[in-house]
């Protein structure tokens, strides 16, 4: 099956972190170099680390969660108001569709016993 893309012609594209644009290879490419890929990457990393910490609290001790997911909201609060203060226009959250469809079993429902 043939490519429906050509290396031959450069894509001009926008990074999806800084906001620049750029000319690619391939036109799925999402950022301008090294520098946007790292800190795109390092901040959803960092994000994710402190949201996997309450996350798991809140699932398996529960007694202590209290008041976790308020904090979870408020802190996507801020990070999306961080986002919107970069003006690049993209969103710092991937469509989650995306991990479901590679993870099916995320979808299926499990049995009590």
């Amino acid at each position: 099956m043939a490519s429906t893309f050509s290396y031959a012609t450069p894509y001009k594209l926008t990074c999806r972190e800084c906001g620049c644009e750029f000319e690619a290879k391939k036109p799925y490419a999402e950022f301008c170099g090294l520098k946007c890929t790292n800190d795109y990457n390092g901040r959803r990393m960092r994000r994710g680390m402190l949201l996997y910490d309450f996350f798991m609290q809140m699932r398996y001790r529960r007694a202590k969660a209290t008041g976790l997911w308020s904090a979870m909201c408020r802190l996507a609060e801020e990070w999306r108001a961080e986002d919107e203060a970069k003006a690049t226009g993209f969103k710092s959250w991937k469509d989650p569709t995306e991990h479901l469809n590679r993870r099916p079993y995320l979808r299926a429902k499990r049995g009590r016993i």
